[in-house]
């Protein structure tokens, strides 16, 4: 079910899958699996007070890498397949 709800979990292991699903209510633990789950993305940057709102979007590609901060910042509470997408 939590595939069909975000479809970018069919690429990612069962094992993998298991961990992020079980971390879920820790945003922040999300961030070791975010390359696993989208391409060219490293990590995001959560709110230095509220550690459940993201700001920005890291890329890879190591100094320089490309940052990208949301027009609206996205609150990461709830079900990880809803505010993933």
């Amino acid at each position: 079910q939590k595939q069909k709800a975000f479809p970018r979990f069919y690429f990612v292991s069962n094992a993998k899958l298991l961990t992020i699903l079980s971390q879920g209510s820790d945003p922040l633990a999300m961030n070791a699996y975010y390359e696993n789950v989208f391409d060219a993305i490293q990590y995001v940057e959560h709110d230095k007070k509220d550690k459940t709102i993201i700001h920005k979007i890291h890329g890879d590609g190591g100094d320089g890498h490309e940052v990208i901060p949301f027009i609206k910042p996205v609150k990461a509470v709830g079900n990880i397949e809803d505010w993933l997408t």
